[in-house]
C-alpha cells in the first residue's frame, strides 16, 4: 500500500512546528508506516509519505492515516491498496 500528502503549517501557527502520520490497521499501529516533518517557517510545504506491504488475516480490515501535531493543512491525500494474493 502507498499513501501520499502535501502538508503545510498554518499561517498563524507558531513555528517550529511539527507533524507525525502513521497508519493504524483495524485500531493497531503499523510498524514502519509513518512520516514526519518540522516546519521552519511560513507557507512552508512538504511532501509526505509512505509505503509498505501490509498483512490482513480477518476481513474487513479498516486501514486509517493517523495525523499528530499541528495546527497543518494537508492537500492531494491518496491511498492505493494492492491486493496481492489470497487470505
Amino acid at each position: 500500500m502507498s499513501f501520499n500528502v502535501t502538508v503545510s503549517a498554518v499561517t498563524s501557527s507558531t513555528l517550529p512546528q511539527s507533524v507525525q502520520l502513521y497508519l493504524q490497521q483495524n485500531g493497531s499501529t503499523v510498524s514502519g508506516a509513518g512520516a514526519s516533518h518540522n516546519f521552519r517557517s511560513s507557507g512552508e510545504n512538504e511532501s509526505l509519505s509512505f509505503y509498505l506491504t501490509i498483512s490482513v488475516q480477518t476481513t474487513p480490515a479498516t486501514l486509517t492515516v493517523m495525523i499528530n501535531g499541528g495546527p497543518i493543512t494537508y492537500s492531494d491525500a491518496s491511498i492505493t491498496v494492492n491486493r496481492l494474493g489470497n487470505i
